[in-house]
């Protein structure tokens, strides 16, 4: 187990959390001026690449958990400057995905 596997393993969520935080502007930065623009576009394709891995490892507790939060957060970023009825409709294509 590497060091910041061991580090981690006795972290609290809170503070696991805030470190994440703090690391997300700094990763941010890390790349090339070129490609800064291009780091949304690259994580959010590889994002559902990495759920599909990492989510069937994970407890039937923690993937709910998970899975709320995550949908939480992307009805409140993925509407951000919709209009209210743009948000309804955004809302009602989520329902309906999930659905079927």
């Amino acid at each position: 187990m590497s060091e910041l596997q061991e580090v981690s393993k006795w972290m609290t969520r809170e503070k696991k959390d805030s470190a994440l935080e703090a690391m997300m502007p700094r990763i941010m930065a890390c790349t090339t001026k070129s490609s800064r623009g291009n780091m949304p576009h690259i994580l959010a394709e590889l994002m559902p690449k990495c759920l599909k891995t990492v989510l069937p490892k994970l407890s039937k507790e923690d993937r709910v958990e998970f899975v709320l939060e995550m949908i939480s957060i992307l009805v409140d970023k993925g509407s951000v400057r919709m209009s209210e009825e743009e948000r309804d409709e955004f809302v009602l294509q989520l329902v309906e995905q999930i659905r079927s």
